[in-house]
């Protein structure tokens, strides 16, 4: 899985917003016990360490792509979006606006 094409569409998506840059850390290798379908960025947004995961349900052949993002202090969702056919989709399609008031009420 290419992650930096994929941190671009998320940090297009928060810029959108008015919100970011999420500033990536390290890349963190896909889940063996999942067959490799997930792939997680640690990182850092509005100065709190926060996790970017992007997932593929290889169980759906529609809609099987999907991103969340969590503040890593809390495990508190940041956000929320759907599966949807593509990662662009799933990023495009995911509420940036409610991550970023998500994250100005954990401070």
């Amino acid at each position: 899985m290419k992650i930096e094409p994929l941190v671009k569409l998320v940090n297009e998506g928060l810029a959108a917003q008015g919100g970011g840059p999420f500033i990536q850390g390290p890349f963190v290798e896909a889940d063996t016990d999942r067959d490799a379908n997930e792939a997680v960025v640690t990182g850092k947004l509005g100065g709190r360490d926060v996790s970017l995961k992007f997932h593929v349900n290889s169980g759906k052949t529609e809609h099987a792509y999907s991103v969340s993002f969590l503040d890593d202090a809390t495990g508190t969702h940041l956000g929320s979006g759907e599966g949807e056919s593509t990662f662009a989709d799933a990023i495009s399609a995911y509420h940036w606006n409610t991550a970023l008031a998500d994250l100005k009420q954990l401070g």
